[in-house]
């Protein structure tokens, strides 16, 4: 039960990240001398994805495959996958996702 409880409870921060995400990338970047710009933010939010990509990753092989997303149940990153997949080879590595994040922020 707790690999169950703790599966959902990923899916919910991984949810919950990715949905940040994908509402702060159409905000405007710097408005005001005192707030990071975008880049920094993004660098800074990269952590809690690792994490968050981390617990996806059931097999621990440092990739998401189609499947590891289709568990998680999460609809954005499902979604998004053939544009987060650079090389196309049906596997998101940390490095792929970061580089998506980083082009949708710009």
């Amino acid at each position: 039960m707790r690999n169950i409880s703790l599966l959902k409870l990923s899916a919910v921060v991984v949810s919950a990240s990715m949905a940040s995400f994908f509402v702060s990338a159409d905000e405007v970047s710097i408005t005001s001398a005192d707030k990071k710009p975008a880049q920094v933010q993004a660098q800074e939010k990269s952590g809690v994805e690792k994490i968050a990509f981390s617990a996806l990753d059931t097999n621990k092989d440092g990739k998401l495959s189609k499947q590891e997303v289709s568990v998680s149940q999460n609809q954005l990153l499902a979604q998004a996958f053939s544009k987060i997949d650079l090389n196309a080879d049906d596997e998101l590595t940390q490095d792929e996702l970061d580089s998506y994040i980083v082009a949708a922020n710009k």
